[in-house]
């Protein structure tokens, strides 16, 4: 998200870099689309947010990270897989669903709970 500060880089530029490459990159079908029938795997991002990272914000099992006492600018808000909301204001609100995909596979084919 800082990319995405300013002149530096236009947000479209950083969606198809971050979701469209990397997904045909492993030829994941419908690469980075926004359209019906498409999985609605997506990120809501406040781009004027700015923040201190904090130990009790890491979700993961050892709170510890060189970011912490760092300030950042953007957050994400709510991630969404299939759209079902799994993130929201920094609370994981789902379990976990899908699987690995492997190059080629599609999503539908492939989602299961993990």
């Amino acid at each position: 998200i800082p990319l995405s500060r300013g002149s530096a880089l236009p947000m479209s530029l950083i969606a198809r870099t971050t979701a469209g490459t990397v997904a045909a990159r492993y030829r994941l079908p419908n690469p980075g689309a926004i359209a019906l029938g498409n999985d609605a795997d997506l990120a809501h991002i406040n781009t004027a947010a700015c923040y201190e990272l904090t130990r009790d914000m890491l979700l993961q099992r050892h709170k510890q990270s060189p970011y912490v006492g760092r300030c950042f600018h953007g957050r994400i808000v709510r991630t969404l897989l299939r759209g079902v909301t799994l993130f929201h204001h920094n609370r994981i609100v789902a379990a976990p669903a899908g699987r690995f995909l492997r190059p080629g596979e599609t999503g539908g084919a492939a989602l299961g709970t993990v």
